[in-house]
């Protein structure tokens, strides 16, 4: 797990990170942030587990940093501190969610107490993450990447359609699926595919924030989804119908090569056999293989109208160095031997 800290003065910060077991307590590392506004930036890039919060803090203080946090319906457990012991403070901070409220100057006594908080508030999440992984798990994580990657507009609609709705039982639940959805979504936009999407990630959780209803979340992120997926989609039809292209032209020079093959352009484009089989049947239509297969028998068609060239003449000048399997291939295929095609078109 993760923790944060959230303090303008600096050797606050460091002294929680030294002073706390953390590792003991379950979480593997623990950030720092100046003010609200840094602390929110980290929340939606790293998303912490625990936020600890000051409330007297510059640019965001810590109840706006709080109230951000209640409305985002996320699984963030919050500490709050404050020097000054105000009961305003304190009945904001539980209208935010915070059930943990510690006063400064932090005393041994206090440390303790914040121990005790911390590895309850720890039981609690190891609890919720352990359930929630048992319906959004890293497998499902991939399959929803791979969608995106591949334009798999099906793989979306199934689950958007039937398996989401039945991950959640409310409104809070659906806002914090669709929270982590979100995440997942920025999580594949940033590794290259930014210009795809045209606000923030902190301009679409706005947008979902204010949402009432878990159909309204659940349809807002759909769309999201189905976007992304849209414009990968194009993007890979029009890369596949360039590669078909290409590869109709090659065939076009290189059909007598006879070790020509599908494997010859996976080579050509450092991809697999299946990735170009596959691409080349959803831009063309056509089985490669088929392809390459159907046009060496038209340009034998042609030669065999020559009077001049031999059936084994013509057998070599498109690929085949076996006569008798050219032979084999052209009757399954035109019905007919070559030699008797020949002898038809030549009378």
């Amino acid at each position: 797990m993760l923790a944060m800290i959230v303090d303008d003065d600096i050797l606050v910060c460091r002294g929680l990170q030294k002073i706390i077991p953390w590792e003991k307590l379950g979480f593997q590392e623990t950030i720092t942030a100046r003010n609200g506004e840094e602390g929110m930036k980290l929340l939606l890039s790293r998303h912490p587990d625990l936020v600890i919060t000051d409330i007297k803090m510059p640019v965001m203080d810590g109840l706006e940093l709080c109230k951000r946090i209640h409305a985002m319906s996320a699984d963030i457990s919050i500490i709050l501190m404050s020097a000054y012991e105000d009961f305003e403070y304190a009945r904001q901070a539980i209208r935010y969610g915070v059930k943990n409220y510690l006063l400064k100057p932090i005393d041994q006594e206090k440390v303790h107490v914040l121990i005790d908080e911390i590895n309850e508030l720890s039981s609690r999440q190891l609890t919720r993450q352990s359930l929630f992984k048992t319906i959004y798990d890293s497998q499902l994580e991939r399959g929803i990447l791979d969608a995106l990657e591949t334009g798999n507009r099906d793989f979306i609609n199934e689950l958007f359609e039937n398996r989401l709705p039945q991950m959640f039982t409310g409104f809070p639940e659906a806002q914090n699926l669709c929270v982590k959805l979100l995440y997942t979504l920025y999580q594949y936009l940033s590794d290259g595919n930014t210009q795809i999407m045209h606000n923030s990630m902190e301009h679409r959780l706005d947008d979902i924030i204010q949402l009432k209803t878990a159909d309204l979340v659940l349809a807002y992120t759909y769309q999201l989804y189905l976007d992304i997926v849209d414009v990968k989609s194009r993007k890979r039809n029009s890369h596949a119908l360039s590669m078909a292209d290409s590869i109709k032209k090659y065939i076009e020079q290189n059909y007598a090569d006879p070790n020509l093959s599908v494997a010859t352009f996976a080579e050509l484009f450092h991809v697999t056999t299946t990735y170009i089989s596959m691409i080349f049947k959803e831009a063309s239509g056509s089985n490669l293989n088929f392809y390459i297969t159907d046009y060496r028998l038209k340009k034998a068609c042609e030669l065999l109208c020559l009077p001049e060239m031999k059936v084994a003449d013509v057998s070599s000048a498109v690929g085949y160095l076996d006569t008798h399997y050219f032979s084999r291939v052209f009757k399954s295929r035109k019905g007919i031997t070559p030699s008797a095609y020949r002898s038809a078109n030549l009378k």
